[in-house]
């Protein structure tokens, strides 16, 4: 067996959409694929697809990996064929036979399934055992898009043309020098496959106070600083970081899903900064526990460099602002949608206080 499926995301409940079902392949890199597909079957084991491997391949660790797009019932299921013969036939609730009551009968081995959850996926590292992974990518970068305009004493700045030592404006310690930028480009194929690294679109003024200036895109996982009474309440300080993807309940902000590929920038300061991009409150780039799953072994040792005690048992940054939970965080955007007093915070040199 030369394929395995490493990936089946399929429709779940009313309203989800069927676009965005898919199935990936891996497959040694430079193997021809022209003898591989991919079946998809109905709950009754009758054939709704077959589909080829005719999309550009991502190459990553000696591997070629094939997204199949497809429309898949979550009673269905999904068989994978080399040269003819069904090498994988896997189903997810229930299981589905195929040529009933013939010698060439074959039944479907159940996966899993990812429940209730719309926006997981089951994944699998040998093509026979699957997991649900919610994030299917944990290599999900937090920082801005390329174009965004940097506050910083010489005025704005698109956070591509910053470079170590250049100074940017923060909330709390007025201008500081940046120590390290990093920054990775993501192509159309890899967007297909990791949809958790689309960018999130924050519309202009949706914040409150005018801001962001003008659109805003950042990495689902990217903070903004959010000011609210009901933070105060709940945590007793009013300024907390919120990940963009939890701000996608709110109206003017959502994943930009036409975005054709991307490029995310990095910036690491001395320590975790409260900057503006866009005029509005965000983070810099947190160097927290999870953020070093995030890096590449280049990127980790240029910050080794740079930051020897990141070797320590207590590495990383402290958090320039309280980060809830992620349960906390979707109570807080609960209540404040229910109350409407959320807003984020203007840049020192535009505040009257």
């Amino acid at each position: 067996m030369v394929a395995i499926i490493t990936e089946i995301r399929y429709r779940n409940g009313p309203g989800f959409d069927p676009d965005s079902d898919y199935v990936e392949v891996r497959v040694p890199t430079g193997t021809d694929v022209s003898d591989i597909q991919v079946d998809i079957y109905n709950p009754n084991g009758s054939l709704r697809s077959s589909n080829t491997l005719d999309n550009p391949p991502t190459t990553v660790g000696g591997f070629d990996y094939y997204i199949v797009t497809a429309r898949i019932n979550r009673f269905g299921a999904v068989s994978l064929v080399e040269d003819g013969t069904i090498s994988s036939f896997v189903s997810f609730d229930d299981t589905v036979t195929i040529n009933a009551g013939t010698p060439d009968e074959l039944t479907s081995t159940i996966i899993g399934t990812n429940g209730n959850d719309s926006t997981a996926s089951l994944s699998s590292t040998d093509g026979e055992n699957f997991f649900v992974d919610d994030n299917p990518n944990p290599g999900a970068p937090a920082c801005f898009t390329s174009g965004t305009l940097i506050e910083t004493p010489n005025g704005v700045i698109p956070v591509e043309r910053l470079r170590p030592g250049d100074m940017v404006t923060t909330s709390d310690h007025d201008a500081q020098a940046i120590r390290l930028c990093l920054s990775r480009k993501i192509g159309h194929s890899e967007l297909l496959i990791h949809e958790n690294l689309r960018p999130v679109r924050i519309m202009a003024g949706t914040l409150g106070q005018g801001l962001p200036k003008q659109d805003l895109l950042v990495s689902r996982q990217h903070r903004m600083q959010i000011v609210s009474k009901v933070a105060q309440r709940m945590f007793g300080t009013s300024e907390v970081l919120i990940p963009a993807i939890r701000l996608t309940e709110l109206p003017g902000i959502f994943v930009d899903c036409d975005i054709k590929e991307v490029e995310y920038f990095h910036l690491v300061f001395e320590q975790h900064q409260i900057v503006f991009a866009e005029g509005s409150a965000t983070e810099s780039f947190y160097l927290g526990p999870e953020a070093f799953k995030t890096l590449s072994n280049e990127a980790l040792a240029e910050l080794t460099t740079i930051f020897p005690d990141l070797h320590n048992a207590e590495r990383g940054h402290q958090p320039a602002r309280f980060i809830p939970t992620g349960k906390q965080q979707k109570k807080l955007i609960t209540r404040c949608l229910k109350n409407g007093n959320l807003h984020s915070t203007l840049p020192p040199h535009q505040r009257s206080d």
